[in-house]
């Protein structure tokens, strides 16, 4: 099973989290709600990550989340 880097930042704050699983965007509200627990969960249900352009195994979701602009990065490693 691959592993997910995802790298978050959401109102000035950012963190890391990986997560070993068979996709990546199954997993955000998790991942979002262990990042910054005082995001209400009906708010991390929104983000959908995209394909970074040019780059493999590599993805971007962006948003407003809990009156702040959030993005995520999602990095997908193979061991």
């Amino acid at each position: 099973m691959p592993l997910y880097t995802y790298v978050l930042s959401w109102k000035g704050r950012t963190a890391t989290r990986q997560l070993r699983t068979s996709n990546h965007t199954g997993w955000m509200a998790q991942v979002i709600g262990e990042a910054f627990p005082d995001i209400p969960r009906t708010e991390r249900l929104y983000l959908r990550p995209l394909p970074i352009p040019n780059l493999s195994r590599a993805w971007l979701a962006s948003g407003s989340v809990a009156g702040g602009d959030m993005l995520v990065h999602i990095i997908e490693t193979r061991d």
